[in-house]
């Protein structure tokens, strides 16, 4: 029944664009034996967050520069809006009215709104944005603590420190043997040995395997002609009347 309303399917699918944004970022240090890849990713962090840190010094408003992006696409849909009315300035509660001849009602003191929206992202919605606009009042002071820059700046309050390895020891490409650092097996052999990798059967995977969300065919039904499920599964009450089906109608 799930499946007849939903165009896709919204489970059992696996989504790798984690896995490809770590591969871009450490495509550099791939090739780098593992001590020098988490002291090369630990370096791309601690230049990240200095990067942030300095833009954040650099926001007007309070807010970052995608955000104030965002109230300018919400300030445009403010014309939805026809009327406001105060109800009590106690509670900060108004009513608005949309074009469609449906209400809302607003609450600035505890910045929600019955459309919701303004819940869920954090930013006020058209309907709130039209109710401050209509107080001369700041909008950026009515979104959420996490978008302005109070809480940014006890995100990237921490440092990142560099490592030091002017004592790691290193190996010999010749030898294959390590040179340097503490003495760690009491004088013994150090030689790194290959990975034991037994070869698995069959023919090796060669080609990539792409997100399942890449390339996603609808699936059609045949009586109805709605998307997410096929005609024999097709629970639509019109659907055996609309196609002359003799069978009753489910």
């Amino acid at each position: 029944m799930g499946t007849s309303k939903f165009k896709k399917d919204r489970w059992g699918r696996l989504n790798n664009n984690a896995t490809e944004s770590w591969n871009k970022w450490m495509r550099p240090l791939r090739s780098m034996p593992i001590p020098w890849l988490v002291i090369g990713h630990i370096q791309k962090i601690g230049l990240k967050f200095e990067k942030r840190k300095k833009e954040m010094q650099l926001w007007k408003n309070g807010v970052g520069s995608k955000i104030k992006q965002k109230l300018r696409d919400t300030l445009g849909l403010v014309r939805t809006v026809i009327n406001i009315t105060l109800f009590s300035s106690t509670t900060g509660e108004y009513g608005v009215q949309l074009t469609n001849n449906r209400s809302l009602v607003v609450n600035l003191k505890r910045t929600t709104c019955s459309y919701r929206w303004w819940q869920l992202q954090g930013l006020p919605c058209a309907h709130a944005m039209a109710v401050i606009e209509r107080e001369k009042l700041r909008v950026y002071d009515y979104g959420s603590d996490c978008y302005k820059r109070s809480a940014q700046a006890i995100v990237y309050l921490y440092v990142i420190h560099p490592l030091e390895t002017h004592d790691s020891p290193n190996v010999n490409d010749g030898t294959s043997q390590v040179v340097g650092g503490e003495e760690l097996d009491n004088g013994s052999i150090r030689r790194i040995l290959p990975p034991i990798n037994p070869r698995q059967s069959g023919r090796p995977c060669v080609r990539k395997s792409e997100s399942q969300r890449q390339g996603v065919k609808l699936r059609r039904c045949s009586k109805c002609r709605e998307e997410g499920h096929y005609g024999n599964t097709c629970r639509n009450p019109r659907a055996d009347f609309d196609a002359g089906y003799k069978a009753d109608i489910v």
